[in-house]
């Protein structure tokens, strides 16, 4: 039996139509029994002696030897009738019968064909059945193996192997089987979608980062999972913030800070060092906040004024407070000078009059002194009370007061174009009238030069 499904399974690659014929002639033929009987053709079957024929006398002939035997006139021909053949291993003619239907039924199977049944033959034809057996298993083996070849040059090869003894179904369901493995390989990597990793930019990530902590003049780029921060800060905390705020992003390992930190800032040198390149000497500057103060005497306007721009010059100082003082014009030289001699000695008059007392007289000389010896500018000579009164009757007295004064001076020879009188009554007074010694201080003439 494996010999058989042997050569059915080698026939069977060479193409569809040759694997159809094979397994049709598998299932019709018994593989075992056909070896049997195929290896029984090969020996010799034994035949019944036949009996030798009466010798028949004719006139004139000699009797025939007894080794003669007269020829057989059925020889060569299908006998109809005669002894039954029984093979070499006993096995009866029946079954000698039953294995040429089985061939025939080969035969006719490859071709097509409907077998013609023998039912009988006689022993003299045995050995032409047997060839007639054989040529007709040849012929079906050629008929085979020409339709393989003809399916193999139209279908193509195919590389299945067939196993004879399975089923056309079975064979269907592994092809089937293998082409949907084959299919489903091809979609997958037809439809599987390449996967990609969108590059992160650390460096525009830590630069946006900086921008929303409103840290200007630094930049940041990356270095790998390093962030590298540069530029200048005012001072460290500006610093310290930009890595905090670079620190904190997701991909970010370390902060190299290369950032610059200024000097810190002496502004108040920055303004005085102005001062002194401006030239301007005996003016101090001090700085709080954006106003700038400043102290001090120049040595004439042009140089208060000059100050105050030096000033305006520096970043950072948006207001100047300018307190610079000039030196006294002889004006208010002389004016101070005559108002020192009569606030230490007070002029004095008469219980509510302008009548100057004659211990007053002596002061008023030297003021008179001190006019001539300064004849230029302007002089008001001012009168005040204190608040006892009514306050229009102490502005009369304080007028009253004041032309008195000027009159004295004229006498003195003090030019009176030079003179003015004006009384201000209790409206400026030095101190609070809150005392009999304050309300003697606010008692007073006073001298303003111009």
């Amino acid at each position: 039996m494996a010999i058989a499904s042997g050569f059915f399974a080698v026939v069977a690659r060479s193409g569809l139509i040759s694997r159809a014929i094979v397994v049709g002639v598998a299932d019709a033929v018994d593989p075992e029994e056909f070896l049997r009987e195929l290896t029984s053709f090969n020996e010799e079957p034994a035949v019944a002696p036949k009996q030798p024929a009466k010798a028949t006398e004719r006139p004139g002939e000699s009797a025939p030897r007894s080794s003669q035997v007269p020829p057989d006139p059925g020889r060569g021909r299908r006998q109809t009738e005669g002894p039954p053949v029984v093979a070499s291993d006993g096995r009866r003619a029946d079954d000698q019968r039953r294995l040429r239907a089985g061939a025939a039924a080969v035969a006719g199977g490859a071709v097509g064909t409907k077998a013609p049944v023998t039912t009988q033959t006689g022993a003299g034809d045995n050995g032409d059945e047997r060839k007639s057996l054989v040529g007709l298993l040849v012929a079906a083996i050629a008929t085979v193996l020409i339709l393989s070849w003809i399916a193999t040059s139209c279908l193509g090869d195919d590389d299945g192997i067939i196993d004879a003894g399975s089923s056309s179904e079975t064979t269907d369901v592994d092809e089937s089987a293998d082409s949907s493995v084959a299919t489903t390989s091809t979609t997958t990597a037809t439809t599987a979608p390449p996967t990609t990793t969108a590059a992160v930019d650390l460096g525009a990530e830590a630069a946006a980062a900086l921008a929303a902590a409103g840290i200007e003049g630094i930049t940041a780029t990356a270095n790998g999972s390093t962030i590298v921060l540069a530029g200048n800060a005012p001072d460290e905390a500006a610093k310290a913030a930009a890595q905090a705020a670079v620190e904190g992003l997701a991909g970010v390992e370390a902060v190299d800070n290369q950032i610059t930190v200024a000097a810190a800032r002496d502004i108040n040198a920055e303004a005085n060092a102005a001062l002194a390149a401006a030239g301007i000497t005996g003016v101090t500057a001090t700085v709080a906040g954006d106003v700038a103060t400043l102290t001090g005497e120049a040595a004439n306007g042009e140089q208060r004024l000059a100050a105050e721009l030096a000033m305006l010059g520096i970043a950072g100082i948006e207001t100047v407070d300018n307190q610079i003082t000039l030196p006294p014009t002889p004006a208010e030289i002389l004016t101070g000078t005559l108002n020192e001699v009569v606030l230490a000695n007070p002029i004095q008059f008469s219980t509510g009059s302008a009548d100057i007392r004659s211990e007053s007289q002596p002061i008023l000389d030297q003021v008179a002194e001190l006019l001539a010896a300064n004849p230029d500018g302007a002089v008001e000579v001012g009168g005040h009370t204190d608040s006892d009164g009514g306050a229009e009757g102490n502005r009369e007295l304080s007028q009253e007061r004041a032309q008195s004064v000027l009159d004295y001076l004229v006498s003195k020879g003090v030019d009176p174009a030079r003179l003015t009188a004006v009384g201000y009554g209790e409206d400026a007074p030095l101190v609070p009238n809150d005392s009999g010694d304050n309300k003697r201080k606010n008692r007073r003439i006073e001298f303003t030069v111009s």
